[in-house]
């Protein structure tokens, strides 16, 4: 049901903050859309809450 809810919410949110979390309550993932793309820094978290990766997105696109 959580999955199903994040879903709906992230289609509806074009810009601003994105969180999702584990079902411990723990962050999964956090970053920034603009015009519904990711963009900027998206870190990822392992579910004991360490830094799992971190990536940059620019325009939706992953740099390299």
């Amino acid at each position: 049901m959580v999955s199903y809810i994040l879903k709906i919410l992230t289609k509806t949110v074009k810009d601003g903050e994105r969180l999702k979390h584990y079902d411990n309550g723990q962050l999964k993932e956090k970053g920034t859309l603009k015009d519904g793309k990711q963009e900027g820094e998206w870190l990822e978290y392992h579910e004991n809450g360490q830094l799992k990766i971190k990536r940059n997105y620019k325009d939706g696109k992953l740099e390299v």
